[in-house]
């Protein structure tokens, strides 16, 4: 209520009440679930197309490069293993000459002796002599009285002596020089023989080794992920044993053969599986 005062003020008359808005109500949120669904946010713009520029191209598989740069590594290696097993071969080929050559004039030296006379038998001569020394020794020991006994056991040494001493040269010896001589001729076409069978395996391991290798770039493309790795995991086992192999610190020995040969001989099964792992070719993709 207003004072009196105020409403008589006002000429008697009381002021209107204020009159109140109606209350607009807002409209309810969606509920979740209902048909009005939230639209999904737009993506947000991926980096190249914020720099406006196009999206990068796959990047080409590192497995062919590393591939084929094992290859090449492996090529020169097989360059450098041939060329010291070839320089090898010439130095085995010169000493067997060289010992032939020895031998044939050993045996035509003897051969005149013995035509001039029996030979002697050189280990013979010494192990008689040994005994001959022995039995002197027991002799000089004896108590000699100027016995029978005593006379007569040396004249039994004596004879003895001269007759192990005539064995020990003979003419016997100059039959097995003619035909020692006639097999010697024939140990040449032997050796002859066994080096080409054995250079021959040699150079098809190696063919068949360097093949594969040649093959490599314009098969990798069409292999899977799974048989790249195969490849690579022989090529770098392969590698291995080249890099492990002192190929400049052979010294020509006869053993080096064993070694060369042995490396290329494991260098030929690794590269076999690679070729049979080159024969898989990529799978078409369903799409």
């Amino acid at each position: 209520m207003m004072p009196e005062e105020v409403v008589k003020a006002m000429g008697g008359k009381r002021a209107p009440a204020a009159v109140k808005k109606p209350a607009v109500k807002k409209p309810a949120k969606a509920m979740k679930g209902t048909s009005g669904a939230a639209k999904p946010a737009p993506a947000a713009p991926s980096r190249a197309a914020k720099k406006g520029k196009a999206p990068a191209q796959p990047r080409p598989d590192r497995r062919l490069a590393g591939i084929r740069a094992a290859a090449g590594e492996l090529s020169k290696a097989l360059d450098s293993v041939e060329k010291a097993r070839s320089s090898l071969e010439e130095s085995l080929d010169r000493a067997a000459s060289g010992n032939i050559t020895r031998a044939q004039g050993a045996l035509g030296a003897l051969r005149r002796l013995s035509d001039a006379g029996p030979l002697l038998d050189v280990r013979r001569l010494e192990r008689e002599l040994a005994l001959l020394v022995e039995d002197v020794g027991d002799l000089r020991r004896r108590e000699g009285k100027g016995r029978k006994r005593d006379l007569l056991a040396v004249d039994e040494f004596l004879y003895d002596a001269a007759s192990r001493l005539e064995l020990a040269s003979t003419s016997a010896a100059g039959t097995h020089l003619g035909l020692l001589s006639e097999r010697l001729a024939g140990l040449e076409a032997l050796r002859r023989s066994h080096q080409a069978a054995i250079a021959e395996r040699f150079r098809q391991r190696l063919d068949r080794t360097r093949k594969v290798l040649e093959a490599l770039p314009a098969t990798c493309v069409r292999l899977d992920g799974k048989t790249l790795d195969g490849v690579s995991r022989e090529l770098q086992s392969a590698l291995g044993l080249c890099k492990a192999f002192p190929v400049g610190r052979l010294s020509g020995k006869p053993g080096d053969l064993y070694h060369i040969d042995g490396l290329i001989k494991r260098l030929d099964r690794r590269l076999s599986r690679v070729h049979s792992l080159l024969g898989r070719k990529k799978e078409p993709s369903g799409g």
